[in-house]
């Protein structure tokens, strides 16, 4: 009985000692990092560092946080974030964002709040600490302007994890995004929607498909050059706005010049109402909605439903095409 005690102990220690010693390491290795973003030039402050959660978690608050690259003009400021881990998990993360925070871009700041806002990361256990799988939960986020622009999303999920190897490009992402109630800016959806026939809010946006990219996101991703998207992969594209629908699956490149190049099949009902959209947009000339629509209501006819067309949406040569119908510049990455 006597032995059984001392080993107990002894394993209690030993499991004691192993918590301090890898939450010291943990405190140190983050301010350490914060450390040498500040001699890159960028501002890397926080009011505190903690490591909690003893004996089974790495618990990680900082407060005050405030980090700034000058260069990219990119930059973000939190009154709180945490970082939660099971001790014997490290690899396997929760990150828990504050109810406001700031986020600085090279357009301007953006105010952003929400009720949840959390995501689980996983990374590959090496020291570059490759990202492997992500799952960010959205509810009531808001993103407010410095000039007043509103956007808004009432609930949301976003997932990647990375590619199976031989089923895509090397560094490529399998990414689902699906996202409910979203509120445009209204400068953006002004210029969509000129005219104003549609609601302020799509109810819905959804994206299944697999991105490649130039290099692995990792830690040294976000220290300096930020991998390039290269292509992508859509199986299910789905967004409702209003009456109308649109869905598209195909395969697209990113050209050196940042425009897209390939072939999407779309499928959009009530479409005679996205060309009077796009032409109170300025995206289509009147004469050249005229001629769209003749060709489109063939293939609606010949479909069986004239609200509904399924046609190929190509991007060649920054032109974008509707079937065999250039209908203006290519989309730019």
């Amino acid at each position: 009985m006597r032995t059984l005690f001392f080993v107990v102990i002894a394993a209690v220690l030993a499991y004691s000692a192993y918590w301090f010693i890898g939450a010291k390491a943990q405190e140190t290795a983050l301010a350490g990092w914060l450390d040498t973003q500040r001699q890159k030039g960028w501002v890397a402050e926080t009011q505190d560092l903690t490591v909690r959660g003893y004996p089974s978690r790495f618990d990680v608050t900082a407060t005050g946080l405030a980090l700034a690259d000058p260069r990219s003009g990119w930059a973000w400021q939190a009154p709180v974030f945490q970082i939660l881990a099971l001790s014997y998990q490290p690899n396997h993360v929760i990150a828990v964002w504050p109810g406001e925070q700031i986020i600085g871009t090279p357009l301007g700041n953006a105010t952003i709040t929400s009720e949840t806002l959390r995501g689980s990361v996983k990374f590959v256990p090496n020291t570059r600490l490759t990202l492997d799988e992500t799952a960010i939960e959205i509810a009531d986020l808001s993103l407010t302007g410095v000039d007043g622009w509103e956007a808004e999303i009432t609930s949301g999920l976003l997932a990647t994890r990375r590619a199976e190897d031989g089923t895509a490009p090397d560094d490529a992402h399998d990414v689902s995004i699906d996202l409910q109630d979203v509120t445009l800016p209204s400068g953006l959806r002004d210029l969509i929607d000129k005219a104003g026939n549609l609601p302020k809010t799509l109810s819905e946006a959804k994206l299944q498909g697999t991105i490649a990219f130039d290099g692995p996101w990792d830690r040294l991703a976000i220290e300096g050059r930020k991998p390039r998207m290269t292509a992508a992969s859509v199986t299910d594209l789905n967004v409702t706005w209003g009456v109308l629908n649109l869905k598209a699956r195909g395969e697209v490149e990113v050209r050196a010049d940042r425009y897209l190049d390939g072939n999407l099949d779309v499928t959009a009902r009530n479409w005679r109402k996205m060309l009077q959209v796009a032409v109170a947009g300025g995206v289509l000339s009147a004469d050249s909605a005229r001629t769209v629509e003749r060709g489109l209501g063939l293939i609606a006819r010949l479909g069986g439903d004239e609200r509904v067309i399924n046609v190929p949406l190509r991007f060649s040569e920054r032109i974008t095409y509707l079937g065999p119908i250039p209908i203006g510049p290519a989309p730019r990455v």
